[in-house]
């Protein structure tokens, strides 16, 4: 594959991606800056991108969203820059600290120390016991995870099913009895609500190369494998140059 049909194979998802991306960072970076960073990137990934493209609609999907994450670093290094400050100092909220933190929106006993151990819903299982106290987190863990309780894009019954599940420490089928809805419904509310909660603490972590990209070869004892869409592309590579 020539590099004029590379470019024009994966023209539309680097467009999706881009616009994407530049609706969030429309004040720090533009459209066509981020569409050029993609094809970039893409152009230094034709194995990764081959492989994609390979696995049909999701290989897609996941493709735009390995674009739309470098674009995205790329946006947060010119706001950073603009702003004077370092992207690493941004936090990202995971789901689990997200959940770990949530009970102090209704309870002030947890704005300066997380719940104890004892307090803890059994069902939440596998979420850290450290306490982030200890790395001076919490109080502005807390204080995030408030705002953004106040400014996410939810409806009231997710509103609810969140207070059912983090303030009163309910299971999920018992959030589901306690509003009427079967349990699909009542996960789907709270699955729901918890990504809009995320995206207004700011999204996140993007990544631009998952732990199968090209870039990052599994080792397995003394060798380097990469797939077979890998090997193709790179052939193919060295005959069209």
């Amino acid at each position: 594959m020539s590099t004029d049909e590379f470019v024009a194979a994966i023209e539309e998802h680097v467009r999706a991606a881009a616009a994407q991306v530049s609706r969030r960072y429309r004040t720090h970076t533009t459209y066509a800056d981020l569409a050029q960073e993609g094809f970039v990137w893409a152009l230094q990934h034709k194995g990764t991108v081959a492989s994609r493209l390979e696995d049909g609609k999701r290989g897609e999907y996941r493709l735009v969203a390995q674009l739309a994450g470098h674009m995205q670093r790329v946006a947060r290094q010119e706001k950073a820059t603009r702003a004077g400050y370092s992207p690493d100092d941004e936090y990202f909220y995971s789901r689990g600290t997200l959940e770990l933190v949530l009970p102090a929106v209704w309870d002030e006993r947890h704005m300066l120390k997380r719940p104890t151990s004892g307090e803890d819903d059994p069902s939440l299982v596998g979420r850290s016991k450290a306490d982030p106290a200890q790395g001076n987190d919490w109080l502005a863990q807390v204080i995030d995870v408030r705002a953004a309780w106040g400014k996410a894009n939810l409806t009231q019954e997710q509103r609810d099913a969140l207070a059912l599940r983090y303030r009163d420490r309910l299971s999920v089928d018992a959030v589901a009895a306690a509003m009427g809805v079967a349990q699909s419904t009542a996960s789907d509310r709270l699955n729901g609500a918890l990504k809009a909660l995320i995206e207004a603490l700011g999204g996140q972590r993007p990544e631009s190369c998952t732990p199968d990209c090209e870039c990052r070869p599994q080792t397995v004892g003394s060798r380097r494998v990469i797939s077979n869409a890998t090997a193709q592309a790179i052939t193919s590579q060295g005959y069209d140059e």
